[in-house]
């Protein structure tokens, strides 16, 4: 499972009665697709970075959810072809589990604990003359 945010922005003359009819159509999909929604929120309508078409203000609407993400494609397509849509953009959360493991890690090798003893060899392999059996380059005598 993972975790996904999906805002989008709706022209800002819309009713509000319009919006929730897109928030229902969106929370409808995300059910369907088995998703734990975990917080919607209607930011309001704030002023765009840069024009799009005639609108310079946008009604902000927010979704945070889990799920296996294979519904994604039609919430998307339920959004493009939405008249009172602008704009729209899901994204995937990152594992905040996995990027802590990968700073544990960052730390110790910055730290000089990456794992192998001072000969560069793996702990668990021994002795670097261990296993050597003579120089072979693959030269026939």
């Amino acid at each position: 499972m993972n975790e996904y945010e999906t805002i989008y922005i709706g022209r800002p003359d819309l009713a509000v009665g319009r919006i929730e009819k897109i928030n229902e159509k969106i929370q409808k999909i995300l059910k369907e697709g088995k998703a734990d929604v975990i917080d919607c929120r209607d930011w309001g309508t704030r002023k765009l970075a840069y024009r799009i078409g005639p609108c310079t203000n946008g009604r902000y609407v927010y979704f945070n959810y889990t799920g296996d993400g294979h519904f994604i494609t039609e919430l998307e397509r339920t959004l493009k072809y939405e008249e009172g849509v602008i704009r729209y953009l899901t994204v995937r959360l990152v594992d905040v589990d996995a990027v802590a493991k990968k700073k544990k890690r960052i730390n110790q090798l910055e730290e000089g604990h990456d794992g192998f003893d001072e000969r560069g060899s793996p702990p668990e392999s021994g002795s670097a003359s261990e296993g050597y059996k003579g120089e072979d380059n693959g030269q026939k005598d």
